[in-house]
């Protein structure tokens, strides 16, 4: 049962981030973004470990793109 709440808590922080993102407003934005990456950060602990070998595989995958996107934001800042 612990399992199913902790991958229900990870789809709805999954879903926040993306909402998050398309939403126009900035400051709705990240306040949706936040809450979505708390609710991944609590959920993680107890999710099993295939979920989190999941997750872990994405974030290594996705890295490189996310870091260069961040520092390319820091010179466009013109």
């Amino acid at each position: 049962m612990g399992a199913i709440v902790s991958c229900f808590g990870l789809l709805i922080g999954s879903l926040l981030l993306i909402i998050g993102s398309v939403i126009g407003d900035e400051v709705t934005s990240q306040s949706v973004k936040i809450l979505g990456g708390l609710i991944i950060i609590f959920s993680f602990p107890l999710s099993p470990l295939i979920v989190k070998g999941a997750i872990l595989a994405v974030f290594v995958f996705c890295w490189p793109f996310i870091s260069d996107r961040i520092s390319k934001s820091f010179y466009n800042s013109k």
